[in-house]
């Protein structure tokens, strides 16, 4: 009877392990893949129609399968660690782990809550986010990869996650002056180092090329009431901005960002 119970635990909230745990390879992997497709088609279907359950109808149908072959044959042949409870109980928290350490000090996702770095980043969509060798703010305070590498040193243009001074939510933000900068924006036009880097292309609208790096920002909506700013960029330390420039919270608001409050940069979106 425990057996059971067990196995209908399984079932519920992890379909794969159930069926591994029985002995039944071919239909572990197969409820992984359902398993995943069942989560993207209840996060589409949320998203865009508020309606969700396929998790649900999944683990019932998973319950039962599970079920009916433990009952058939009540005593599995222990040939494996996973055909123990501790076993197959170890996959999943083996997995947390890595995860837990992956998302702590290598890379980890973030979704986009608002317009402030539109239109290049728009809300809800998704970025990745590369943390090893940036700041001192992993899991317990402490980049265990060192940001002193020059590699690793935040570059003008690029877009970062960060923690704004005396702020415990990141933000993401674009560089715009680093160390020694001289930054200077009036109305529209922004200046960095005596060289302008806007350029209008429509109403509102304007390109960029900081560094390597080019892309579009706009000055849409009401006026920013700190619109025109002039910053000398002090050592460790950044200036960061919003490409939504009339409606964002950045260092013109909470000033310049410490190096160590730099969590990561910003290597793909979606």
């Amino acid at each position: 009877m425990l057996r059971k119970i067990f196995v209908g635990c399984l079932a519920f909230f992890i379909p794969p392990l159930a069926f591994l745990y029985l002995s039944r390879g071919w239909l572990a992997l197969i409820y992984l893949l359902v398993l995943i497709v069942t989560a993207v088609g209840d996060y589409y279907a949320q998203r865009y129609f508020g309606l969700g359950g396929l998790g649900l109808i999944l683990a019932i149908v998973a319950i039962v399968h599970a079920l009916r072959i433990a009952q058939s044959e009540p005593n599995v042949v222990k040939h494996k660690f996973y055909n123990y409870w501790w076993g197959v109980l170890s996959i999943p928290l083996a997995v947390a782990l890595l995860s837990f350490t992956a998302r702590s000090f290598l890379y980890e996702p973030f979704s986009i809550p608002s317009e402030s770095m539109s239109p290049t980043l728009m809300p809800g969509d998704y970025i990745l986010v590369k943390k090893s060798g940036y700041g001192n703010y992993g899991t317990w305070g402490v980049n265990l990869f060192g940001s002193d590498n020059p590699s690793n040193k935040p570059k003008p243009g690029e877009i970062f996650a960060l923690y704004p001074p005396g702020e415990t939510r990141i933000y993401i933000e674009r560089i715009i002056g680093i160390p020694g900068d001289e930054v200077r924006l009036d109305a529209a036009n922004l200046t960095i180092n005596g060289e302008i880097v806007s350029k209008e292309v429509e109403a509102g609208l304007f390109s960029e090329s900081i560094g390597e790096q080019h892309y579009t920002v706009k000055y849409l909506g009401p006026p920013f009431r700190y619109r025109n700013y002039e910053v000398s960029v002090p050592p460790g330390h950044y200036f960061v901005m919003g490409d939504n420039r009339n409606n964002s919270s950045d260092s013109r608001l909470w000033g310049m960002v410490p190096e160590a409050n730099m969590v990561g940069k910003v290597v793909r979106h979606w």
